[in-house]
């Protein structure tokens, strides 16, 4: 075991020394030679953001809306369903470029029909008349798919024509039914389901101008999915579509007068590699477009399947995608992109309280500028791991300075600029779910990028040891205008130091602890010992663990050894130990309390028992203050967030979740200085509210925000409460005490504050090292070794990993 687990770090090791000897050949220049400036003719696109309102009365409710965009006007029609008693209706709201709505109408549909749901719509190039695809619905009861004309100006329906009509009907497949209309210039296609004894296959129709052409042939396919993307090609006569057949994409052509399957390939771009499709949306000139976590816009190029960028994150100054979470999450996709004009759609969904979905939707417009407002500007070139979002409150804090600041603008480091995807599927599977080792790997070749003359000024969220280094990091101490920092927790500002210096700022942070009735602890108390945590769990928790609770994942032993142990100050030392009072006591106490090894070794029935106890005593990591108020078990109590069981009985502590540092190499030192004070004084949040979900260590920010989101929380609770006492709906049995919705107090408030005020124990983990600690402590749990074995071996490889880095 030793010696495979030393070879592994040898193996990393050596695969990385070509990172590693880039310093010693980059030149021996410690500050750039020429400063960056902004030069008139670098592409600038102005960008304006709105946040969409939409004409919502009481008792309706939304059904499927359209966007599209002419030559000077945005166009968004939606339609409200009338499931809640009230008449249907569908309204047509008019932007501008700046953003200004400039109408709002009624759509006043012929006869006695009313639009449920909107399929496409598409303008003119000058704004004067709309045509969409839409479901109609009479006041009999007949429902019709149509394709209608809107004259943008009032909002009447001009013309109205059946979609499935002569040619159509016949070629329509038996057990049909629409999906989506797809609109690429003058064409639309439909993609249908079609169902035949519980299978599902695919129908595509294709239509110019309104009018059907063709059903495209797709019997000799055996598509498992259907992408989106199509293009047309008139001069080849052609239609081209994409889809999964087995495990290959595939790329159809069709003859667009008789549908006929022309040609299948495979889909490779022309460099051989393969092109992610899931990643991309259509927009609606039927380009298929990415936009990622940073920013960049993508196209891909049909002819050589090939991704290129169409407008970069350096062109304008975007809103960076923030990392979801299962309270917040956040999705994005481009709608309509060119060369001159961009408009992206972004989606913010928030859950306060069960079955309340706060949901959110904001345009993005840019627009080419002749030439660059910001020329002469000073550049502050911005680095950071390519698969880490940005919160929101960092996020916000870049824009408002790039907006307002006449001296200076932050770009994105060329070797950073490549971020993650933002397609619906990131909504779902957040940032922790991506490769650990991958991340790790792109740590590793920043820190050493880092040390050579071509560096960034700013750098976000490297906080491994060996990049602790002057030659790497200014020491920061100081850094901080003595206003600011009397803004401040302290504590956790100084909680960071190495070696008396601070190499990094903590920007936002995760609270990692036991959330605790006061009544079970000593008066004053911030920590527990292993002997006092246990005789707790016996006579006060009726014998379950803190870590046992309805949804838990850490009720296991390496979530336990983790929440103990601090990896950061094992190896600080003058040499690598393990063998702490600390590290015995945790392992000892692990292998004899907690049955599970780790998540995985955890039954799915065991983690979704909402059956399960839950006491007064709850381990948690706390990331906002709505985390503090669900591990509280009940309103009325107090609570406070005491350490980890430990020897000493030390206090909680914190992982920075993000940090900000400024590179030994920098030429533009007062203008990093200058957006610190920017962002650590929270001047990015003066007009806005603070209803973001981070935890910073600005107090005056943080008292607003934990107000803020306290006000929601509270409101949607009360909410939940009224429909359940009204029968609108009956909850789960235990879904209150799975997740912990309930009220937020003062009393909530004021120990949450407290608990900032106080805890100054920082720690970090290395994934690296942790995946040691699994594999030498493994054989241990079974038995097969003693723990001063596995302490040797751990403390050998560790050895070996540090002096390598």
């Amino acid at each position: 075991m030793k010696m495979r687990g030393m070879k592994k770090v040898k193996l990393i090791a050596g695969v990385m020394t070509a990172v590693m000897l880039l310093p010693m050949f980059s030149g021996c220049s410690k500050t750039k030679e020429v400063s960056n400036v902004v030069k008139a003719d670098d592409p600038w696109y102005e960008s304006v953001r709105i946040k969409i309102d939409r004409d919502i009365r009481e008792n309706e409710e939304e059904g499927l809306g359209g966007i599209c965009m002419s030559k000077d006007y945005i166009f968004y029609m939606y339609c409200m369903t009338p499931d809640r008693g009230s008449s249907s209706r569908t309204v047509l709201d008019t932007y501008d470029f700046n953003g200004k709505l400039l109408s709002r109408r009624n759509v006043k549909c012929t006869e006695d029909y009313n639009i449920m749901n909107i399929y496409s719509l598409t303008s003119d190039p000058e704004g004067k008349k709309l045509n969409a695809a839409v479901w109609y619905h009479s006041f009999s009861g007949k429902n019709d798919y149509k394709f209608i004309d809107i004259d943008a100006a009032s909002g009447e329906v001009t013309d109205v024509k059946d979609l499935f009509t002569g040619r159509a009907v016949e070629a329509l497949a038996d057990n049909s039914s629409l999906s989506n209309i797809h609109t690429v210039g003058e064409y639309e296609i439909l993609e249908m389901y079609v169902f035949n004894g519980g299978i599902m296959s695919y129908q595509l129709l294709l239509y110019k101008g309104n009018e059907f052409l063709a059903d495209l042939d797709l019997s000799t396919t055996q598509l498992r999915v259907l992408l989106e993307g199509y293009s047309v090609n008139e001069t080849q006569g052609s239609i081209y579509a994409y889809g999964y057949e087995k495990s290959d994409i595939i790329r159809m052509e069709f003859d667009i007068h008789s549908g006929r399957l022309k040609s299948k390939n495979h889909v490779e771009s022309t460099d051989g590699s393969t092109v992610n499709f899931w990643e991309y949306n259509m927009t609606a000139s039927g380009d298929m477009c990415r936009i990622d976590s940073l920013g960049n816009i993508v196209k891909i190029d049909v002819n050589t399947m090939t991704p290129e960028t169409v407008i970069d994150t350096n062109w304008y100054t975007p809103y960076f995608y923030q990392p979801n979470s299962e309270k917040k999450m956040f999705s994005s996709g481009v709608l309509n992109c060119d060369e001159n004009s961009a408009l992206i759609w972004d989606q913010e969904t928030v859950v306060y309280a069960c079955d309340d979905v706060k949901s959110a939707e904001y345009f993005r417009i840019l627009r080419k500028a002749e030439k660059n407002p910001n020329a002469g500007k000073k550049i502050i070139e911005l680095a950071l791991p390519t698969f880490s979002g940005i919160t929101e409150y960092l996020s916000r804090a870049i824009y408002e300075f790039n907006n307002t600041d006449d001296e200076y603008l932050i770009r994105i480091w060329d070797k950073s600029k490549s971020g993650y995807a933002t397609t619906a599927l990131d909504f779902y599977y957040p940032q922790e779910s991506r490769d650990q080792e991958l991340n790790e790997q792109q740590i590793f070749k920043m820190i050493q990028e880092l040390k050579g003359d071509e560096t960034p000024d700013l750098v976000l969220s490297i906080q491994k040891n060996h990049a602790m280094r002057d030659e790497i990091f200014m020491d920061l101490t100081d850094f901080l205008d003595p206003e600011v920092m009397d803004k401040q927790y302290g504590n956790i500002i100084e909680a960071g130091r190495l070696g008396g210096k601070l190499y990094f700022l903590p920007v936002t942070l995760e609270i990692e602890g036991l959330v605790t009735n006061e009544e079970l602890v000593k008066d004053g108390a911030v920590g527990i010992t292993f002997d006092d945590f246990d005789k707790m769990v016996q006579d006060k928790l009726n014998g379950f663990s803190p870590y046992d609770y309805p949804e838990s994942k850490v009720y296991n032993k390496r979530s336990f050894i983790l929440s103990c142990v601090d990896t950061k100050r094992a190896i600080e030392g003058d040499r690598i130990e393990f063998g702490t009072d600390q590290f015995r006591a945790t392992a000892q106490y692990a292998k004899a309390n907690i049955k599970y090894n780790n998540l995985e070794d955890t039954p799915e029935d065991v983690i979704n028992s909402w059956t399960r106890y839950r006491g007064e005593c709850y381990y948690t990591k706390i990331g906002d203050y709505l985390g503090f108020v669900r591990s509280c078990f009940r309103t009325k109590s107090r609570y406070t967030i005491i350490g980890t069981p430990s020897v000493d009985a030390a206090g909680p502590r914190f992982k920075a979740l993000e940090t900000i540092s400024v590179s030994a190499n920098t030429d533009v030192k007062d203008g990093c200085k200058k957006f610190i004070n920017f962002l650590f004084s929270g001047r990015a949040f003066d007009s806005a509210e603070c209803n973001f979900m981070q935890i910073v260590t600005n107090r005056e920010i943080m008292d607003r925000n934990i107000e803020s989101l306290a006000k929601h929380n509270n409101e949607s609770y009360g909410w939940y409460e009224t429909n359940i006492k009204s029968g609108v709906f009956i909850p789960a049995p235990d879904v209150d005490k799975a997740f912990g919705y309930k009220y937020a107090t003062d009393e909530m408030a004021e120990s949450f504050k407290k608990s900032l005020a106080s805890i100054s124990i920082y720690y970090y983990e290395d994934y690296s090292i942790v995946q040691f600690m699994d594999e030498e402590l493994a054989p241990y749990y079974a038995g097969d070794r003693s723990l001063d074995d596995a302490i040797r071996y751990l403390n050998d490889r560790v050895t070996k990993y540090v002096r390598e880095m």
